[in-house]
């Protein structure tokens, strides 16, 4: 834990005296899928490829994996400035020692806008709208 693995118990033994004997294997990740919600987290479809997304992970599939490593992960998706919420959700595989990984995207809204402009210029002094800029 200190390390930030994530680890299952796969084995308990009841030994005399009261002591339990726990096995405990370091999950390794089995698969990592990206779904995306809306921002009243219900399951939407996204703009963004997921071959987008999990590029930019360290965490890979058949590591052991590390939550350390999945909080860098997790920032990295934010630094990309298209998302306004991530998180990964850690879920037991269907084997003991695997885990499967999925990432919870909130996609930022983009575009839509129109701007303009406009002002007056010394500069242009002839024609039917002499002086005035518009953008």
């Amino acid at each position: 834990m200190e390390r930030g693995l994530f680890g299952m118990v796969s084995g308990a033994e009841i030994l005399s005296g009261g002591i339990i004997k726990l096995q405990v294997s370091e999950a390794e990740v089995n698969n990592i899928n990206i779904r995306f919600l809306d921002r009243t987290g219900e399951p939407t479809i996204g703009k963004t490829r997921p071959e987008t997304i999990i590029r930019q992970l360290t965490t890979k599939k058949g590591q052991v994996y590390s939550m350390i490593q999945g909080k860098r992960d997790v920032d990295t998706v934010l630094a990309m400035g298209i998302m306004d919420d991530v998180s990964i959700i850690p879920q037991p595989a269907g084997e003991t020692d695997k885990v499967d990984l999925t990432m919870n995207v909130v996609e930022r809204k983009s575009g839509g806008g129109i701007s303009g402009g406009g002002g007056i210029s010394s500069g242009i002094t002839n024609g039917p709208l002499a002086g005035l800029i518009g953008r």
